[in-house]
């Protein structure tokens, strides 16, 4: 669903679509926060400044789940929000 952070008092939450000037680092960090069980969570913006509308069914995980469906439709100049977990092995980046 497409989201106006700007216009209206609400809290961003994975799967939405905002524009692409919204999406910054507080947007990603209050997107974790609203889930009490974070620890192994990452929560990812991506932007889409192709020039052309993305369209996808859904995304595959190699290892990790999420609990949010990917939006079918992302606008040029829009941002999709999402999350995902890591289910099993380290959490922190490779040293």
């Amino acid at each position: 669903k497409e989201v106006d952070l700007l216009s209206k008092a609400k809290r961003p939450e994975a799967g939405d679509v905002i524009a692409g000037k919204e999406l910054i680092t507080s947007v990603l960090t209050e997107i974790l926060i609203t889930d009490p069980d974070f620890s192994r969570e990452i929560a990812i913006g991506v932007r889409n400044e192709s020039g052309r509308c993305w369209q996808a069914n859904n995304v595959y995980f190699s290892s990790g789940s999420s609990d949010v469906i990917l939006p079918n439709t992302v606008n040029n100049g829009k941002a999709l929000l999402y999350t995902a977990r890591n289910t099993s092995g380290a959490t922190e980046g490779a040293s």
